[in-house]
């Protein structure tokens, strides 16, 4: 904490004068995933031209991971940590709400395999559960930036 103070002092000063221009000037990345698309059945993704080696990793690596086995390895640990979080909040006045986030540049399509942690809290006081869909709008390869260049 009392390292640094002078510098900590010019950031905080300078934050304070420019902070908002700096937030508001932010005009994104310029890049995104346009001509990005995915064959699910043959496993196959056509990337659009000018990624980085890391960039196509990282792409693939969340459209088309490895499939990993099926031994509830998941649904334990969500029922150890996430359901000890529900049993904690029981009593309580606070609400637990999840919200599936946009998971990837494309839609995926659905797991076939139900999520049954999610089956197991639903009706809990307190717990409410968003529509899987709510957000899918957002996987769109424009909605994506390439944050590797």
């Amino acid at each position: 904490m009392l390292s640094n103070i002078g510098k900590r002092r010019r950031v905080a000063a300078d934050w304070l004068r420019n902070g908002r221009q700096y937030v508001d000037g932010y005009g994104g990345i310029p890049r995104n995933l346009n001509g990005l698309s995915a064959d699910w059945n043959q496993r196959t993704l056509t990337l659009p031209e000018g990624l980085t080696e890391t960039a196509q990793r990282t792409i693939r690596n969340a459209l088309m991971p490895q499939l990993p086995s099926q031994n509830r390895m998941l649904t334990r640990y969500r029922a150890g940590c996430l359901g000890k979080i529900v049993e904690l909040s029981r009593d309580s006045a606070t609400s637990l709400i999840f919200v599936e986030l946009p998971r990837a540049q494309l839609s995926k399509p659905e797991s076939i395999v139900p999520a049954t942690f999610m089956k197991s809290i639903e009706g809990h006081p307190g717990v409410h559960i968003a529509s899987p869909e709510m957000f899918r709008f957002l996987e769109t390869p424009d909605t994506f930036a390439v944050v590797f260049t």
